[in-house]
């Protein structure tokens, strides 16, 4: 069974605030959070503590601890992104409406919008204009090499 080394703050006692003793390291505690994906929730099923104490390590080591869960939801926006791309691509119409909701606002396409895939409507709002899911998906289908 690995021993737990306590981290020491700068003064030398093995507290942090409050005089608590540290139960995790800073690593173990990063190393978790990171897993999770920046879920406190998870991270401290994982160490096996409360969510308390990881929000109390974040308070402690805030330039170390608390830029994880902002890199961490990036990394998740990055990634359904992705896949949200790649099911653009293979012309799901979900995919096409979802990605002209997103971004719709930067080529004036938005939510009046009546999005026909031959001629059937898929996705009713305000009658202003009407798209064709099929042109949409030429656009978006990959290039052949």
């Amino acid at each position: 069974m690995a021993t737990k080394t306590t981290v020491r703050n700068p003064k030398g006692n093995p507290s942090g605030k409050g005089g608590k003793e540290q139960r995790y390291t800073v690593d173990e505690v990063e190393r978790a959070l990171r897993n999770s994906l920046g879920n406190v929730s998870i991270a401290a099923t994982v160490l096996k503590c409360e969510r308390q104490t990881i929000y109390e390590y974040m308070e402690r080591y805030p330039d170390r601890l608390r830029p994880i869960r902002g890199q961490c939801r990036a990394d998740i926006a990055d990634i359904a992104e992705g896949h949200l791309l790649v099911a653009v691509r293979s012309g799901k119409e979900w995919a096409v409406s979802q990605a002209l909701r997103l971004y719709g606002k930067y080529i004036d396409v938005g939510e009046s919008l009546d999005i026909t895939s031959d001629g059937a409507p898929i996705v009713q709002s305000a009658p202003a204009v009407t798209f064709n899911v099929s042109f949409v998906k030429s656009r978006f289908k990959k290039e052949d090499a």
